[in-house]
């Protein structure tokens, strides 16, 4: 499989949380605090792939889950978050998956859900 430069059209932004060796970036109650420091920004596809309802803590909450696939890049993992969209429109979801496709090293499939 080969990626298309015409099909990279969101810019995304990969995040990287805080260091929490830093006191700094932990709140009395021991809860992360603070900004999540850019790791990447780089042009993806986006593709929706499911969205619905689940219910938590007897809430139902709205939860969509997408798939992005843009060039290898090293050093992605399930602790950062991806952020697309800019101003009010932005929107920041939560890796759940990486894949380096045939470990090749030419392409990611990173699957992020939302809510």
């Amino acid at each position: 499989m080969t990626i298309n430069a015409g099909d990279l059209t969101e810019k995304i932004t990969i995040k990287s949380p805080p260091d929490l060796s830093n006191p700094a970036n932990r709140n009395s109650y021991n809860d992360v605090i603070g900004e999540w420091p850019t790791f990447a920004v780089r042009k993806a596809s986006m593709t929706k792939l499911s969205g619905g309802e689940s219910e938590a803590a007897k809430q139902i909450q709205a939860v969509s889950t997408y798939e992005f696939k843009l060039r290898y890049l090293a050093g992605v993992n399930t602790k950062q978050k991806i952020v697309v969209g800019e101003g009010a429109s932005e929107r920041t979801l939560d890796i759940v998956n990486v894949d380096n496709v045939k470990q090749r090293n030419r392409e990611l499939v990173i699957t992020a859900t939302e809510g």
